[in-house]
């Protein structure tokens, strides 16, 4: 089967394959996209101890 998507079907699509496959959000970032969050990761990290 193959079904070709564009706009927000595939980025739905290719999240939800990046969940089976074990990639996260911010592991698509930039390195600057990640040094601007990296405050808010930090807690989440700490909560999840």
């Amino acid at each position: 089967m193959e079904e070709e998507l564009t706009g927000l079907e595939a980025r739905i699509f290719q999240h939800e394959v990046d969940h089976l496959d074990g990639i996260l959000f911010v592991d698509r970032l930039s390195g600057l996209q990640k040094r601007l969050i990296q405050g808010k990761l930090n807690k989440i990290k700490k909560k999840r101890r």
